[in-house]
């Protein structure tokens, strides 16, 4: 089944349809590329769990933090669904942050342990998270409308699979983009609350924890690269938050897989740290919680085509039918102050809080 709805008029009929979609309990997939209008929809004709091979098929990658634990899901793009949504204003309060004091003392703790592990040596950087528990008062698809109204310039999606459950994220960090021969990636670290229009001012912490980032992905893209090339370090927007961003550019050799690229640089040390196996294992130990799908990576296979775009999952939620279970960490180096990563813990979790008041 193909159908492609590219009217606004029928937008409101796009939305009652997608709601028939996710109440039939087969896998599906609803995003939206940042900064653009248009909305796609993939659904799985049955239940099977797919478990990705390689990037050779039209459909939906959907993988864990961890590949060794949870399968990496390849969703078929059986049924299609695609419109232009014109974006409405948010109408939503401001106050998302009052379920969210219950585990700090435990973070805290935590990212005290981490920085003892790193002055010691072994570590560079450790990404620690955490999890929140917030009651829902709409179905997903309330939710993800909201999402799409609100973070313009993120990939936001809505995904299910009866294996994994519903999960919605609205991403500002791109993983990988391959069209033909090239890749395009970007590193992206470092958080500053948005109060008013100035740019922020970096400290020395987030320079290096950004370089850190940098240098690891032109590492990891050498091997399978003609060339890699490399941007100025600039400060961008996502909601509500500032980040520094380093774009970066290879040319592959026509042999490699994508695939062993993907597997390569994930995860990155912006959700992992470095060295990436040394930190993984740390996380794998001591964060105190499994993240499932949090920091794996997703978006639309389109080998057809010559162009597949892969995402982060950051700034997203896992939803069940009465309760959502948000998901925000940071970077930790040896001059982390572990209040201040409580903090940006807290200005991260504005991203999906925000669309559950």
């Amino acid at each position: 089944m193909q159908i492609n709805y590219h009217s606004l008029a029928k937008a409101v009929t796009m939305w009652s349809q997608l709601k028939e979609i996710a109440a039939q309990g087969l896998p599906f997939v609803c995003f939206r590329m940042p900064n653009s209008n248009l909305v796609k929809v993939y659904q799985q004709k049955d239940t099977a769990l797919n478990i990705l091979k390689d990037f050779d098929k039209e459909g939906f990658v959907f993988a864990p933090f961890d590949t060794t634990e949870l399968p990496t899901i390849f969703l078929t793009k059986d049924a299609t669904l695609s419109f232009e949504y014109k974006i409405e204003e948010p109408k939503r309060s401001n106050t998302t942050t009052d379920f969210l004091e219950s585990d700090k003392t435990s973070y805290l703790n935590r990212i005290k342990k981490a920085v003892t592990a790193i002055k010691g040596g072994g570590y560079q950087k450790i990404v620690l998270s955490r999890s929140i528990q917030a009651q829902l008062n709409k179905d997903a698809t309330t939710h993800y409308k909201s999402c799409l109204d609100s973070y313009t310039n993120a990939f936001c999606y809505l995904f299910y699979h009866p294996r994994v459950g519903t999960w919605l994220g609205a991403t500002p960090e791109r993983l990988c983009k391959l069209k033909g021969n090239t890749i395009k990636t970007a590193s992206l670290a470092g958080t500053w609350v948005a109060e008013n229009s100035s740019l922020p001012n970096w400290g020395q912490k987030e320079l290096e924890e950004q370089q850190m980032v940098t240098d690891y992905i032109i590492a990891a893209l050498k091997p399978f690269s003609k060339s890699v090339s490399v941007s100025k370090v600039q400060s961008v927007k996502a909601g509500n938050l500032w980040h520094l961003k380093t774009n970066i550019e290879g040319q592959l050799l026509t042999s490699q897989s994508l695939l062993q690229v993907v597997q390569d640089l994930h995860p990155t040390p912006a959700v992992c740290g470095i060295p990436k196996m040394d930190a993984k294992k740390y996380i794998l130990q001591n964060e105190g919680y499994s993240r499932t799908y949090y920091t794996g990576y997703l978006g639309p296979v389109n080998s057809l085509h010559g162009e597949t775009e892969i995402f982060v999952n950051l700034r997203c939620m896992q939803l069940s039918a009465t309760d959502a279970t948000i998901y925000v960490g940071g970077g930790i180096t040896k001059d982390s102050i572990p209040e201040n990563e409580w903090e940006e813990t807290q200005a991260k979790s504005k991203t999906m809080g925000a669309l559950l008041s």
